[in-house]
């Protein structure tokens, strides 16, 4: 879904697919996705 809106560009390695925020990403999003991943980071390290 997000590949369809435009918000990320593929790149392929071998049969890997990776994904990046294409530049065109709106920032307020930007932001609230990456306080989301920092918060998720913190709870992983404490469960292990």
């Amino acid at each position: 879904m997000l590949r369809t809106a435009g918000l990320v560009t593929p790149r392929t390695q071998g049969r890997t697919v990776f994904y990046r925020l294409s530049d065109g990403f709106p920032q307020p999003l930007r932001e609230h996705c990456l306080r989301a991943l920092v918060e998720l980071s913190r709870n992983v390290k404490h469960e292990r």
